[in-house]
């Protein structure tokens, strides 16, 4: 279960970040109940990306139960 949880949230994040760099930034999220529009909250890519490069400096062993818990 915590393998299924880690790989969706890391493909949430990927595909935050490819929204980035494809300049698509009028993206909405829904967190926890609340829309998050990324224009107006852009630190939200950058603790993306931050979680997403201390994760895979883990190793790929930990990067499900590091994943999981920052939820």
């Amino acid at each position: 279960m915590a393998y299924l949880g880690a790989i969706i949230l890391a493909g949430v994040m990927l595909y935050a970040l490819y929204s980035v760099f494809t300049g698509a930034r009028d993206r909405r999220f829904n967190y926890f109940g609340k829309t998050i529009t990324l224009d107006e909250h852009p630190w939200v890519y950058f603790l993306m990306m931050a979680v997403l490069i201390v994760a895979l400096l883990m190793g790929a062993r930990a990067l499900p139960l590091f994943l999981v818990s920052i939820l």
